[in-house]
């Protein structure tokens, strides 16, 4: 049981799960953030972390995570933001490189080492 679940009654914890659940019902792009900020107005302890410590919430927040995600990933006029939001680490998707190469240099081999000149002690005496 978290803080705040010991701070709202049975009842408190019913009426939120049930504007929760009219929330994400009534929103395309739910997410919990917004539905926190317009519910703080009612109880300023209303945060994303309070809501997933409640167990009776659990389902309706995985239910509202899954239908951004199929909100975000069905943008075609938005691309961008949809990207940037599903990086985010509540939904789990990230950058990968499609020709990646590997490539492995050690100093020694990398480059020749330059030959070092002789110099002709005779020649350079005539100057």
């Amino acid at each position: 049981m978290n803080e705040l679940q010991e701070k709202l009654s049975p009842k408190q914890i019913g009426h939120l799960k049930t504007a929760l659940d009219t929330y994400i019902s009534e929103h395309d792009d739910p997410n919990i953030e917004g539905f926190c900020s317009q519910y703080r107005t009612m109880n300023r302890h209303i945060t994303p972390k309070y809501l997933h410590g409640i167990e009776q919430l659990k389902p309706l927040l995985e239910w509202g995570r899954t239908k951004e995600e199929a909100y975000l990933i069905s943008q075609k006029d938005r691309p961008v933001m949809a990207i940037f939001r599903l990086k985010q680490p509540k939904f789990g998707y990230q950058d990968t490189a499609s020709n990646k190469t590997e490539v492995n240099v050690t100093f020694s081999n990398a480059l020749p080492r330059p030959q070092q000149r002789k110099v002709d002690s005779k020649a350079s005496s005539k100057d």
